[in-house]
């Protein structure tokens, strides 16, 4: 049986997070947040298997960092 996997990129910085389909889309909701005022921002790339029925996380890589870790 062939596994589903799926990407989504996580984005997040103080008192808010998302996540979309596309690297794009997340690039773009960081572009907001940092014109908004937001300075510690994030972006993760992260991979789930059999998405949708019994989901578990595979990976979770940070591909864009910007000032402190979120709280």
């Amino acid at each position: 049986m062939k596994t589903k996997t799926k990407t989504l990129y996580h984005i997040f910085t103080n008192g808010d997070d998302d996540w979309t389909a596309t690297l794009k889309e997340a690039q773009a909701i960081i572009l907001e947040w940092s014109k908004e005022g937001a300075t510690d921002l994030r972006i993760y790339e992260e991979t789930y298997t059999d998405y949708g029925k019994d989901t578990e996380q595979m990976t979770e890589d940070c591909i864009y960092s910007l000032g402190s870790f979120p709280s």
